[in-house]
């Protein structure tokens, strides 16, 4: 993969700067900077691999993504409650496994939902629910996730076991069906707006998820997109799932409705909110 190709295909698509200038919430000018990861010119331009010592990193497309550091992140973050690791190990010796949630994307939408008091959060793709477990210890006791998949073949066995025995089944409902179909209905029944919706199901239908959650979404809500560069693929027009992201990237780029930021975290995440 071309890391530096895909660098610069993420400060094309997405201006940070005008994420902050524009936006409302408080946390973004004093928190959000702290969770940009350096980008493939601060690893390469920031010493000579031949007077230090340190690994080189130059083939890296973060810092975040070196495993030395990682390992290093993992140990003094602490992104995951016991329990949440357990599952998370549990996940990992199943088939699909690169599929589960990341923990960094996990604590950054349990630091929203504290530091703006979210009560209600919208996830599209279940998948084995560890990010469904995530979202529901951040929220408080009165808080809801609503959690949609099209069927429950890869969780069934093992979310609501684990959703139990964290003492949040009571705050989780999962709904079962195309995503977009019941996004749909709760357009047409009005049901309560959601502070923060993450998308991280099938990429092809991203367009159309991003369309119905920005009526879904309450004011000064978030939308979270997974993936939005998709293992390098938005660089090959040839791939459905990239070009279909590549597609977003580019609409939600000029898309005068919302305001927007692009982090260069694990695969890519865009978070969106409404003028």
């Amino acid at each position: 993969m071309n890391y530096q190709k895909l660098t610069l295909y993420a400060i094309e698509c997405f201006n940070f700067n005008n994420f902050l200038r524009d936006c409302e919430f408080d946390f973004c000018a004093v928190h959000l900077p702290l969770l940009i990861v350096c980008d493939y010119y601060s690893v390469t331009n920031c010493r000579s691999a031949m007077d230090d010592p340190r690994p080189d990193l130059s083939d890296k497309f973060t810092l975040a993504q070196v495993p030395e550091l990682k390992g290093y992140i993992s140990q003094h973050c602490d992104y995951r409650s016991d329990l949440e690791k357990k599952l998370e190990r549990e996940i990992m010796q199943l088939p699909r496994s690169m599929m589960c949630g990341d923990g960094q994307e996990a604590d950054l939408f349990a630091f929203l939902i504290k530091l703006n008091g979210m009560k209600r959060a919208l996830e599209v793709g279940t998948f084995r629910g560890l990010t469904t477990l995530s979202l529901a210890l951040a929220l408080p006791s009165d808080g809801k996730v609503v959690t949609l998949d099209i069927n429950d073949q890869f969780g069934k066995d093992i979310a609501p076991r684990y959703w139990k025995e964290a003492g949040v089944a009571s705050k989780i409902e999962w709904r079962i069906g195309p995503a977009a179909d019941t996004m749909q209905k709760m357009i047409y029944e009005r049901e309560e707006p959601f502070d923060l919706i993450f998308i991280d199901a099938e990429k092809t239908g991203y367009d159309h998820y991003y369309e119905l959650s920005l009526q879904l979404l309450k004011p000064k809500g978030i939308i979270a997109i997974d993936n939005t560069l998709f293992r390098g693929s938005v660089l090959d027009p040839g791939d459905c799932s990239g070009a279909a992201i590549h597609a977003l990237n580019v609409k939600i780029k000029n898309d005068p409705r919302v305001i927007k930021c692009h982090l260069s975290i694990v695969d890519g995440l865009t978070l969106v909110s409404k003028v």
